[in-house]
């Protein structure tokens, strides 16, 4: 729980700058990376969990081609799960959000 209580703090940031800035700050900042080590370091479920807040906070951010990423990194939590319904839902949400067509293959 507090692995996601972060990932909102993180995210808030991306929230509280001006538009077109937000991408900016994941990446200039520490952001993407803290990122990255909280999901290495998080069990199945809660990496799945964190996924998610990340997409929603992604796309709230007007950061669409990374919230896809996320939908492509929790389809393939889900298919070495066996959740096969779960990860089709994820490509479909990755190809809503702009994913390429190589992309999801």
């Amino acid at each position: 729980r507090l692995a996601c209580l972060r990932e909102i703090e993180d995210a808030a940031k991306l929230l509280q700058v001006p538009p077109g800035r937000a991408r900016e700050i994941l990446y200039d900042t520490e952001i993407a990376q803290r990122w990255e080590k909280r999901l290495q370091a998080a069990a199945p479920g809660t990496a799945a969990t964190m996924l998610s807040l990340r997409r929603t906070c992604l796309e709230m951010a007007d950061l669409s081609a990374d919230a896809a990423d996320c939908c492509l990194l929790a389809a393939r939590l889900a298919r070495k799960s066996g959740s096969a319904p779960l990860a089709e839902t994820q490509l479909r949400d990755a190809a809503r959000l702009g994913a390429s067509t190589e992309a999801l293959l």
